[in-house]
Order: C-alpha cells, then structure tokens, then sequence
C-alpha cells in the first residue's frame, strides 16, 4: 500500500486564496528500476528500501500458448478477411508484404513465412467455372449449329456470357464475394442457363423455314412458348429456394447457392424473352436462299424425327415394356448407389491440403512439456511425409482448433501440417494423414494422438455424438469409460474422443477468521501474502511511454512449493512471524477443466 502511493496521480481537491481557486493535485511518479530499488518503505524493522527486500526485474506475462517453427521460437498470426474482400486479392497484397519484409530480415533479427493458403481452392473452382464455361459454350454452338444453321447458334451461345455477367453483377451488388459457394452455384447454374433460350430459338427457327418473317416469327414463337418456358424456369427456382431457409451452419454455407442459381435462371429468361428476339429481328434471319448446308442439316433432322416418331409409337404400341425400360433405369441407379459403386455425398468436395496432429497430454501439464512433446510428435510425422508433399509445418502448445471450435488448455499440443497441392505423383490428404497415424499409434509418450483432416465446405462435427447424463460426475465418468472402452473394442470406430477433461491439482484455501482475528493480521493481507506465494499479487498499474505496466510481489522463482505453500511465513504487528497454514484451510483436490 506504501509503494501504491509513489505512482497514484490524485487530486486533492480545491483550495481557493483570495478570489482565485487553486487545484491541488498529488502526481504519481514513473522511474526506471533502479528508482523504483530505492523507494523506501516503512517494516517492522524500521524504514527499508524495496531493494533490499526484494530484486527488482522487468519480465513480461507469462504465456497462453507457444509456437515453434523450424525448431524455432515463433508468433502465428491468422489473417482472416472481410466479408466485403476478395480473398484472392488478400492472398496477393500478403505475399507481396512477405516478400518486401522478407527482404529487410538481416537487419530486423526476424523473417515471415506464409504457412497455408486455403485461396487454391477457390482457384481451382473458378477454372473449373471457366473450363465448363467454355465447354457449355462449345457444346451450345455445336448443337444449334449442326441442327439451326451459324447465325442461330451464335445468337444463342452470347446468352451465356450475358447471363454470367448479368448475375456477377447483381451479386456485387448484393456485396457477395467470389468464393466457392458462389462458383458452385454458377457450376450447377450452367447447364440450365440456355435450356430456355434453345426452346425460344428452336420455335423462331421453325417458323423461319417455313417463310415467315424475323419479326412475326419471334411475336408468334413468343406467344407460343412463353407460358412453357416461364413455367419451367419459375419450378426450377422454386425447387432451390427453400433452400435459403436452412437453419444453422450448413444453412449459411448453402444460402448463396440458390440465390446464385436462382439469379442465373431469372436473368436467362431475360435474354431468352427480351435479347435473343431482338438480334433475330435485328439481323432479319431467314431461310429463303437455302444453302447446300442447309438441305443437308434439313434432311438429317428429317431422318432423326422419323426414326424418333416409330420409337414414340412402339412405345405406345407397348406400354408395359416402355413402363418397365423407364423404372429400371432409376432402379438400376438406386441399386448402383447401395453397392457403393457409386458414392454420394451431398457435400462432395475434396479437403484442404492441411490437417492436424492432436496431442492432449494429462492435465496439469506445462506449456514448455506440452510444446516438447508436440514438436517429437512433428519429427514422427515428417518421416512419413514425403519432401515433395511438405509444404511447411508449425507446433504449439496451449491451444488446439478443431472444425468447430478453438480449445485452450495448457495440456494441448497441435503440428499444424499444410501439405502442396495435389498432383498424380503425391498422396491425397487422408492417406497422409492415416500414414502417420499407423506410424505413431494413438499414444505417444504421455500423450493421446489423434489427426484431424479439414474439408472444404460447411464446418461439421464428428460424424456421431453420444451424450450421457447423469446425477454426479464419478458415475457419470463411470459410464463414458465404459461406453468408451466399447467403441475402443470395435474396429469401425476410430477418434473417439470424450471432451469432460479433468482439471489440474488444486490447492482449495479459506481464510480461517478466529485464526487471523487472533493473531492480529488483516484478512486481506493474508490473501495479498498468498497471491505473492504463487502467482503474485498486482499492487499497482501505470503508464510509462505510453504502454502499460503492471507492478507484482512474487516469491523468487523456485523457493515456494506446493508442498511447502502453507509454511510460508507472514509477519504479525508485534514483529514476530505465522505460517500461513495457521490461518487458513485448506484441502487438496482436482478441479475440472470444463463443466457442461
């Protein structure tokens, strides 16, 4: 309380001398170390220096976690983007930051380097949007030309950049970001995007070759096909909106794909009522000087409806047989799924080049044994890694990411593994992982390992989720055991995992009031004396070139025990001197790192 007093800045109060009021203002004082050794203070022995009570040293906290990379002390830092950036664009600006400080790292004592970067995934989707962009394009020219000649095919095939544009557009609008569930909706979006636009120049190309004009063509054309071609598209939004409304995380992850196809089917309708009509006009198609191309493509398609229409009447002819061709193919995919010839998953995608080996050692663990554990466990899992496969690799302690959530607790370790992409010469992701798996078993030293591999799509928890209940937590942990063990003894179970973690040891005092009423202390000197015993007691805070700095007594390093704690001493007004196990009760127990 003494020393407090040497850094408070108070005011006093106000004085007032003659017709003017003073402010009295008592201002603390901000010194360096060796100012702060010769303050005096007043003990039972008489006035004392804090220096030659205690040493005076400037630490920092202690830490919450710890990161090594490349054997190395390290600071992970995990840059996570706006919901308005490009991530691309983010990715772009860090590395060209990397690289600019790299280059001055002689100088600074330190260097960056970029661990993992989840854009090639959004990457690869958008080639994949521009590959079957272009296919759709080529496939879409193709087919109308080898059945309505040049000019209709290139009308037809501008409605699908005028449809992308159109819906990129509206999407900036909405503040929508390309990422991969936008890409994916454009994807799905794809093969739909001109089925209305073929249907609106398959019936003007009809009416063209029997001699009517462009424009009475597309009125009549439009007359005839626009309740159709509406009604269809209109069914086809309405079987994805519903799915805007699903709740919880796989519903935020799904929403923009129905709003990203839905957009792409409206605006489809637009160039397929509204442009394509206009160009035909426009250009004045028509048929009456037929081409040698033109009769050739007149008498195949004649060939090909002939042939479909004896099709058609044979299975008119014979309705059982059309019946039973038509549920055996369903029946056949039905069949082809069960097998397992054919996998299904509603979320298919392939993982991110980057997984987790999890190591959870017992509670009460040190964040330094904890990171040494965690980085033998990195040196066993690199000799299973291929060089051409690593990209880079990082270990610490005190805090372990799952797909869900972030746990922390000093007993966590975690080897961060990001591997390079993926090509026919190297593993996929779960083959690595299940490698080093084998290759370290599920305990290692003190430590339960496990791996985790991370996909793309919505975050999802473990594939099955047992909770038990019951009055108490020995019989509750009685029966996790049991059930545990029952999982363990099947091969089909793999990462079983059970998340009541018990605390560490502890040291459960309460202040024993006859005791310190006898002996002539305060109670809150008492506790200000425990506090120093262990993690030390904050006497004051102040500012010093503008960074904070807090003020502790502590106990020199190495001098208190848990064993020894409650035989420290305290002095008493009289001069003498009580353990502090005279003054308090105490009972040693485990505490419980998380109660659900």
């Amino acid at each position: 309380m003494q020393f407090r007093v040497y850094f408070s800045d108070v005011s006093i109060g106000d004085l007032e001398f003659g017709n003017e009021k003073w402010l009295v203002r008592l201002e603390g004082t901000s010194g360096t170390l060796d100012d702060i050794a010769e303050y005096p203070i007043v003990s039972a022995s008489g006035v004392v220096k804090i220096g030659e009570l205690a040493e005076v040293y400037r630490t920092t906290k202690e830490p919450t976690s710890l990161v090594a990379f490349a054997d190395s002390p390290a600071v992970m830092l995990s840059v996570t983007k706006k919901d308005t950036a490009n991530i691309i664009e983010v990715l772009d600006e860090l590395k060209a930051l990397i690289q600019q400080e790299n280059q001055l790292s002689g100088d600074s004592g330190y260097s960056i380097h970029l661990i993992d970067d989840q854009t090639l995934s959004t990457r690869q989707a958008i080639s994949l949007m521009q590959n079957n962009a272009l296919i759709g394009l080529f496939l879409v020219v193709l087919v109308t030309y080898l059945f309505l000649g040049g000019r209709i095919a290139m009308l037809t095939s501008i409605g699908i950049p005028f449809t992308l544009a159109g819906t990129f557009i509206i999407l900036h609008q909405l503040d929508m970001q390309l990422s991969n569930p936008v890409l994916l909706g454009v994807v799905i979006a794809l093969g739909m995007l001109v089925d209305d636009a073929v249907v609106v120049v398959e019936a003007i190309h009809y009416r063209l070759q029997r001699g009517q004009q462009a424009m009475q063509s597309v009125l009549n054309s439009l007359q005839e096909v626009f309740a159709p071609v509406l009604t269809s598209v209109l069914t086809t939004v309405a079987v994805f909106l519903p799915l805007m409304f699903l709740p919880g995380i796989v519903g935020q992850f799904m929403r923009v794909i129905p709003i990203v196809v839905c957009l792409g089917l409206l605006i489809s309708l637009l160039e397929a009522f509204w442009i394509l009509p206009a160009h035909v006009s426009f250009l004045d198609v028509n048929f009456k000087k037929e081409s040698r191309t033109q009769r050739i493509r007149r008498r195949v398609t004649r060939k090909i409806r002939f042939h479909y229409t004896r099709l058609l009447i044979l299975a008119i002819r014979n309705p059982k047989k059309a019946i039973a061709a038509l549920v055996t193919t369903p029946f056949l995919a039905v069949v082809l799924i069960a097998s397992g010839w054919v996998k299904l998953d509603f979320f298919a995608s392939d993982p991110f080049r980057i997984f987790y080996v999890n190591a959870e050692l017992p509670s009460g663990t040190t964040l330094e044994r904890t990171l040494e554990v965690t980085q033998a466990l990195e040196d066993k899992a690199l000799e299973v890694i291929w060089d051409s496969e690593l990209t880079a690799s990082v270990v610490y302690s005190g805090l372990a990411f799952t797909e869900t959530e972030a746990l922390a607790g000093d007993n966590l370790g975690q080897v961060f593994i990001a591997l390079e992409p993926k090509t026919n010469a190297l593993r996929d992701i779960q083959t690595v992982a299940d490698a080093i798996q084998a290759s370290i078993g599920d305990n290692y030293e003190e430590a339960i390992v496990t791996t985790l591999v991370l996909r793309d799509g919505p975050p999802i928890g473990a594939p099955i989720n047992l909770k038990l209940r019951g009055q108490t937590f020995p019989e509750i942990l009685a029966a996790t055991e049991e059930m545990r063990a029952y999982l363990a003894s099947d091969n089909k179970f793999k990462n079983i995992k059970v998340d009541f973690k018990a605390g560490n040891s502890e040291l459960v005092a309460s202040l024993n009031g006859e005791a310190i009423k006898r002996a002539g202390v305060l109670p809150g000197d008492v506790k200000r004396s425990l506090q120093s015993f262990v993690d030390g007691d904050l006497i004051l805070r102040y500012q010093q070139g503008g960074e904070e700095i807090d003020v502790r007594t502590v106990a020199a390093a190495g001098t208190v025990t848990i064993d020894n704690v409650l035989q420290q001493t305290i002095a008493t007004p009289g001069g003498g001197e009580i353990a502090m196990g005279a003054l308090i009760n105490a009972e040693y127990g485990r505490g419980y790192q998380n109660i659900r």
